[in-house]
């Protein structure tokens, strides 16, 4: 009877070991850009599991240009835009689920801009982003994000010029008629701080929670809470 309830015990925590949330991890990142154009493309690597891709884009018009983002052909969701000064913008596009491996990253707009783009993959997510944020502040621009032990923030910022980055895993691109676009992501707290230090130039910044957990399907989830 010891033995069986034992057993018993040895299962429970198995299965509570295997269905705890994991904490939300840093992939990878990649970028691109070009100088002008209606399209710019580059590769992504995605590894591991209950993955989330997040796509930034920065360019040099206040209005958001930007007409849709695919990662292997599949279609991004947009889930938040900003602009400043009205000569720079960014957007956020993300995907549950993305397919594992090297795939290209193809950006469309409805005209021809100079833009920038930094994607950043993340593992360890139940495909959750909310609580997203934009700030416009100069020379420096800083967000604070409602997060949580475990999440991560994931930030991208158009900008003259940059001196110091606030986040980790950072990943910046120069583009010709623009300055700097970057990205960065910071692990999750009640109030999660994220930003970085200028040099001017009209910045603008957009930051969003992801949240951590296992996703519904091995495929990842069908459709993904924002706001």
């Amino acid at each position: 009877m010891a033995l069986i309830r034992r057993l018993l015990l040895s299962v429970v925590v198995l299965a509570c070991s295997c269905f705890a949330p994991a904490a939300v991890a840093f992939d990878s990142n990649a970028s691109g850009s070009t100088g002008g154009s209606t399209s710019m493309s580059w590769n992504h690597t995605c590894t591991g599991y209950n993955l989330v891709l997040v796509v930034g884009i920065g360019t040099n018009q206040s209005a958001d240009v930007i007409t849709g983002v695919t990662y292997d052909g599949v279609p991004l969701r947009k889930i938040g835009t900003a602009a400043f000064n009205g000569s720079r913008s960014v957007v956020q596009y993300a995907l549950v689920g993305p397919a594992v491996g090297t795939h290209s990253i193809v950006v469309m707009a409805s005209t021809s801009v100079a833009m920038g783009g930094v994607s950043q993959s993340f593992t360890g997510s139940n495909g959750v982003l909310n609580n997203q944020v934009s700030t416009t502040n100069s020379p420096n621009c800083f967000g604070i994000v409602a997060s949580a032990t475990g999440n991560m923030v994931c930030d991208v910022v158009n900008t003259n010029g940059i001196s110091a980055f606030d986040d980790t895993n950072n990943m910046f691109v120069g583009v010709s008629g623009i300055g700097y676009i970057a990205a960065g992501s910071i692990a999750g707290s009640p109030s999660q701080y994220c930003g970085y230090s200028g040099v001017g130039g009209g910045p603008v910044l957009l930051a969003v929670n992801i949240v951590a957990g296992g996703q519904s399907k091995a495929s990842g989830l069908a459709t993904m809470g924002v706001g």
